[in-house]
């Protein structure tokens, strides 16, 4: 009995001593693991702050990650001796939290490497990310983004239908293969947090000051509003149906280009494959349950909410799913039926009616005046019919300047008018993509509205963005400024000494007032000796989906002059103007 005792008393002795050496002397010895409490599993080991109340989750999380993994392993053909375990997993309360466990981790003090890590928000669905350390250790390193992401995608939801999303896009909105290649090329597939600081292919440690501004820069994906995203992941569920199964994509995988990876396993241009893609994803993405959700979604934020709340009233408006029911209430609002808004409200409670609240509140009592292709929002009617008559004059401005057909202007232009900022930083939320692909305004009231258009119509009409500030700006100040109020202003500067040559002007050099000025001369002079074509020749040579040329070899492309030659074309125009 004596010895029985002692021997229990002895196995205490060593479960105390393991105790102090998990969660004290460990930690200890380990300066980046300082503050931090383990539970371990079998396959992982998970990292919480000790003060965090995150830390009650582990348990569920330990059991989520388990399943997650058998389940991927299985899914994507790996054999789980690839894998390493344990798995430390580093799960965050918050973003800075996060930002400072990898600079611990991977910073000059750090005492050991971890071998399989995974960092993970408090509440983050850990799936994605852990399908990532699943192909990276099973498949192996892969350099093409859209593989990985769409890959990444799939894996984690393998149920999901992706192609409704193509089906659901209007073509103005949808990237061909080759495209979302050049997307890649310049950097739009960005290295997911995975791919940055925990694949084994990432760097070991973190010690110049590139690397530790990345960190600070750091932003967690969201990959559910990316358009290129959801095409890479229906573009991938494409090839696992008709190229072979997973078994087809992973022989895919690798070191090359997306170009050459995809030719592993198909013959066809990227062109011919995104044909043959597209025709498939549309005719199985219109069976999906959620495509008339999705359709609606991209209707209204390719500029057409009036038929996406047609949409939306025949397929959404009596659904009972919240999802479905948030989008038809952002539809009528953006048409300037608020009671209309609050009816389809009516269906939804919990977390989705406090949302829909936001909007609800904010736009109760507004009104909605439209004329020809513009409708405007505002509390007040007669700033907004005010409003309307402006625009109205200056877009058929522009859209006559720029010799811009019907068929490329937005079916309809929506400019909401806000009274202050915190109201438009709540509305702004509620239209899916930018002003450049949405064809919606959001401004307060007294903002130049005008010129906001004009900064809008360009990107919007010729299908594409330009990377030029100086492009993009200066356009919209020649559109929107008589010419001979702006040649007055470019002489002031030439009289004062103020000119800046055009072939050294830019943004972080000059004035930027100065830059607008001149920026604006020069697209008035090219309009005016160039023609219309010239500028689009421009704007689409330095659109990184188009020839992707600096400004400078785009006007010699279009004009056949240098920015040198114009400085001083342009110089003698502005000085003799006729007054």
């Amino acid at each position: 009995m004596a010895m029985l005792g002692g021997l229990l008393l002895g196995g205490m002795g060593i479960g105390i001593a393991v105790v102090i050496l998990v969660y004290l002397v460990q930690p200890a010895a380990t300066p980046e693991l300082q503050g931090l409490v383990c539970y371990r599993t079998k396959e992982f080991n998970l990292w919480y702050p000790k003060e965090s109340s995150i830390r009650d989750e582990h348990s569920a999380l330990a059991a989520e990650l388990e399943r997650d993994l058998r389940e991927l392993t299985a899914l994507l053909q790996v054999d789980p001796q690839l894998i390493p375990q344990p798995i430390d997993v580093f799960v965050h309360p918050d973003l800075s939290d996060l930002k400072s466990s990898i600079m611990k981790r991977k910073g000059p003090n750090a005492s050991s490497t971890y071998g399989a890590p995974l960092d993970l928000l408090a509440g983050e669905d850990p799936r994605p990310r852990l399908a990532e350390l699943v192909l990276a250790f099973g498949w192996g390193e892969c350099r093409s983004q859209i593989l990985k992401t769409g890959m990444r995608m799939y894996a984690a939801d393998p149920t999901r239908n992706f192609h409704a999303v193509v089906a659901a896009l209007p073509d103005r909105l949808f990237l061909p293969l080759p495209q979302l290649i050049r997307l890649e090329e310049e950097g739009q597939f960005p290295p997911s947090l995975y791919d940055r600081f925990d694949s084994p292919y990432s760097s070991a440690a973190i010690l110049s000051l590139d690397a530790f501004k990345g960190i600070f820069d750091l932003r967690v994906e969201g990959e559910e509003s990316s358009i290129p995203a959801l095409e890479a992941a229906s573009l991938v569920q494409f090839l696992i149906e008709q190229e072979g199964g997973i078994s087809g994509v992973k022989r895919a995988w690798g070191k090359g280009s997306t170009e050459r990876l995809i030719a592993r396993i198909t013959p066809e241009s990227p062109a011919q494959l995104s044909e043959r893609w597209r025709a498939a994803a549309i005719a199985a993405g219109m069976r999906s349950p959620d495509y008339h959700r999705w359709h609606a979604y991209y209707l209204l934020g390719s500029g057409d909410p009036d038929r996406a709340y047609t949409e939306a009233k025949e397929y959404l408006v009596n659904s009972t799913n919240p999802v479905e029911l948030e989008v038809a209430v952002k539809c009528a609002i953006s048409v300037g039926d608020f009671t209309g808004a609050e009816a389809i409200a009516a269906g939804l409670s919990g977390d989705a009616r406090t949302r829909i609240d936001r909007y609800l509140n904010l736009f109760r009592g507004w009104v909605a005046v439209t004329g020809d292709s513009i409708r405007v929002l505002a509390a007040d009617r007669r700033t907004a019919e005010e409003q309307l008559k402006t625009l109205r004059t200056s877009y058929k401005k522009v859209s006559e300047k720029l010799s811009l057909a019907p068929a490329e202007l937005p079916t309809r232009v929506t400019v909401f008018l806000y009274p202050d900022q915190d109201a438009k930083d709540t509305g702004e939320t509620i239209t899916p993509l930018p002003p450049e692909e949405s064809a919606t305004l959001h401004i307060l009231v007294g903002d130049d509205a005008v010129y906001q258009l004009a900064r809008m119509i360009p990107p919007y009409a010729f299908r594409m963005d330009t990377y030029s500030n100086l492009l993009r700006d200066g356009l919209a100040v020649a559109l929107t400024t008589e010419p001979s109020d702006l040649v007055a202003q470019g002489r002031r500067l030439r009289r004062t000494g103020g000119w800046v040559s055009l072939y050294i002007l830019d943004y972080g050099t000059s004035d930027p007032d100065t830059v607008k000025i001149e920026a604006g001369l020069m697209l008035e002079y090219i309009l005016t000796y160039f023609g219309p074509e010239a500028i689009r020749s421009i704007w689409i040579g330095t659109a990184p989906l188009g020839g992707d040329l600096s400004l400078d070899s785009a006007i010699r492309e279009a004009c056949g002059v240098s920015r040198k030659e114009l400085d001083k074309s342009v110089g003698k125009w502005v000085d003799n103007f006729p007054d």
